[in-house]
């Protein structure tokens, strides 16, 4: 088993670094350097996916939905991504609907297109672990057209990028300005010049 510190590496460097399964993270940095306020942090070598709902308002601003699971255990507090593990012989997408069906009561009635966002494949460190994650974007007709989540969501919010960044769950901030972008490009491709 590999250990190394977090300073100077992203989660991408990391996993490069260990070449196995756990990392050891740094918390202080101060000198001279120890290993007694250390965690251990899993790689995962599953892959998880997700799904951000968006539809453009009258003011052309584009809201997205998120969650918050029932069980802090899973994600935290905080507003997130929609997303799971996939499952054997199940694509990315698949897993995507899936859980945006489970944990947001989309319909895909209520949908007009899935689109992957800028093929985001990126390393998340949860709580628990480091994982890859692949997110899609999904433009919706109508923000009312929603089922009631399943029992693992406490609640569903809109939310604008900038209310995300403040209210969302910071390890997935760059994989929602990621995938934002692409909502931008699609909105633009359906004649919404304005948005924002």
């Amino acid at each position: 088993m590999a250990y190394v510190t977090e300073l100077g590496l992203s989660y991408k460097g990391l996993l490069r670094a260990t070449h196995n399964r756990f990392i050891r993270v740094q918390v202080s940095a101060s000198p001279p350097l120890t290993w007694i306020n250390m965690k251990m942090v899993e790689i995962k070598n599953d892959s998880k996916s997700g799904i951000i709902p968006f539809y453009v308002g009258d003011d052309g601003q584009i809201r997205m939905l998120f969650m918050v699971p029932s069980d802090p255990y899973y994600g935290g507090p905080r507003l997130q991504i929609a997303k799971g593990g996939i499952d054997p012989g199940e694509t990315a997408e698949e897993t995507a609907v899936r859980e945006g069906i489970e944990e947001l009561g989309l319909r895909m009635s209520n949908v007009v297109t899935v689109k992957r966002g800028t093929h985001v494949t990126e390393l998340v460190r949860g709580d628990k672990a480091v994982y890859r994650m692949e997110v899609f974007v999904a433009k919706i007709i109508d923000p009312a057209a929603f089922d009631q989540p399943h029992y693992e969501t406490g609640h569903t919010s809109w939310l604008t990028l900038p209310e995300f960044q403040s209210r969302g769950r910071r390890a997935q901030t760059k994989l929602v300005e990621r995938a934002y972008t692409v909502m931008q490009q699609i909105a633009h491709a359906d004649g919404r010049s304005q948005v924002s």
